[in-house]
């Protein structure tokens, strides 16, 4: 765990995750995590699961983003990774909650050529066509 490796007072826990207020000026691989400490690890945030890389279409990052209303990095956390039908989906709604419509209907288009069998799939037609 990278608890104990976080300088003290540079972090704040929320119950699921610590925020880091500071950012670390170093990295060290050799972290020690005591017992007690109340630092997160895998014992105590669900197992070594729980402590594993977000899914490669990056929708649980997205979220997280637009949880905290930052709109441009659930942006940065789908474009490019955006390969399942709900990251995808959820990349056009966002772009279409920014105000971006060209990035938008250019998704809309990518979404019905992929997966024209998907139900978001009419509705994105509907919209590329009433333009």
């Amino acid at each position: 765990g990278v608890g104990a490796a976080i300088a003290p007072g540079s972090q704040k826990w929320n119950g699921a995750r610590a925020d880091l207020l500071i950012a670390p000026t170093s990295i060290s691989s050799a972290a020690a995590v005591g017992a007690g400490s109340g630092a997160p690890t895998a014992a105590n945030l669900g197992g070594a699961d729980a402590l594993a890389a977000p899914p490669a279409d990056g929708v649980s990052a997205a979220r997280e983003c637009l949880r905290r209303g930052d709109q441009a990095c659930a942006v940065r956390a789908l474009e490019g990774h955006a390969t399942t039908p709900t990251s995808l989906a959820l990349l056009i709604e966002t772009y279409r909650a920014t105000g971006d419509a060209a990035k938008a209907r250019a998704q809309m288009q990518a979404f019905v050529a992929r997966y024209p069998a998907d139900p978001r799939a009419k509705v994105y037609e509907r919209l590329l066509s009433a333009r």
